[in-house]
């Protein structure tokens, strides 16, 4: 209760010490006494998020409450359609904004990409395919296909083997990744929970400016799985809320599909698929609408496991 009390406290301090704003939203910052009170202010705010930390720390149903807010569809496709397999490896995407793209990451294949190779066809591109745990090269006639023995990894938390390169360097193999925010590269993501690393590292953040759309797989939503930690991953509710945020700093969530080879994952009375697919569309290539707690499937989407029944739909914050 103490620390709940400091922080408001803090709060009602740091609001305070919050320079006047112009009508164009410019601070004020004419004279040396606002560059003090900004430095104050600074101060002040990393406190209080020092304090949210420890909250967050105490409280962990609070910060899945928050993952699952970060999972709302706040956008929908006008013309959806399944790229890849009828089953595992297929995934929805927005079709109408795939045709201006010039290449596309397929990020774990595992021996095949179907998605790659309906990609490849039909917009008449490179696909360029990651993966140092199969060294399966997937096979297709009529596809520009580039393979890599590489795996994905975030810069902090980098595996001492050569396989994994961060994504910019994966991208500068293609000539990509310094192009700045020109929104014409698709990808396809299925990395086992290397994932949540990747994008929470804020340094993924500049090369996703050449996406315009993302298709990613996240493994465990809620839950820890210590079958990971044998991999160097500890991957903390916090860092699976770093990583949802600092996608949807970019990017807005179109569509969510549960994967129903693992069960549903609650906190309350909200509920997700434990293993889940999410299309992200760069903001401002669709229009935004109110955000869903209860999202569909659409017509486009199709059981990963046939024998398994479909996973239900999340319920959301």
């Amino acid at each position: 209760m103490l620390k709940v009390v400091t922080l408001f406290v803090i709060a009602i301090c740091a609001a305070a010490l919050r320079l006047p704003y112009s009508s164009d939203g410019v601070a004020f910052a004419e004279t040396n006494t606002n560059q003090g009170l900004q430095s104050q202010s600074n101060s002040v705010w990393g406190q209080m998020e020092s304090y949210m930390m420890e909250l967050q720390a105490e409280d962990p149903d609070n910060v899945k409450v928050e993952i699952l807010k970060n999972l709302k569809p706040c956008t929908k496709c006008d013309a959806p359609k399944r790229y890849g397999e009828t089953n595992d490896g297929g995934y929805a995407m927005c079709s109408e904004l795939m045709e201006n793209t010039a290449a596309g990451y397929s990020v774990g294949v595992s021996g095949y990409d179907g998605w790659g190779e309906d990609v490849s066809k039909k917009f008449n591109i490179p696909i360029y395919q990651f993966d140092c745990t199969n060294s399966k090269r997937p096979k297709c006639d009529g596809c520009d296909f580039k393979f890599y023995d590489f795996c994905i990894t975030a810069e902090k938390t980098r595996p001492g083997s050569n396989n994994f390169k961060t994504i910019k360097e994966l991208m500068s193999l293609n000539g990509h990744g310094d192009r700045g925010n020109t929104k014409d590269l698709v990808m396809q993501i299925d990395v086992e929970a290397y994932e949540w690393d990747l994008f929470a590292d804020p340094t993924t953040a500049d090369a996703m400016l050449e996406f315009s759309q993302v298709s990613v797989e996240f493994h465990d939503i809620l839950r820890q799985i210590h079958k990971y930690e044998k991999h160097g991953l500890n991957i903390t509710l916090e860092t699976r809320l770093k990583a949802l945020q600092n996608l949807n700093k970019q990017f807005v969530v179109a569509h969510v599909h549960g994967n129903n080879a693992r069960p549903t994952q609650q906190v309350g009375n909200y509920s997700v698929p434990g293993l889940l697919e999410v299309l992200y569309v760069r903001r401002g290539l669709s229009k935004e609408s109110q955000c869903e707690t209860d999202p569909t499937y659409w017509k486009e989407d199709a059981r990963n496991v046939l024998k398994k029944t479909e996973s239900e739909p999340p319920h959301l914050p």
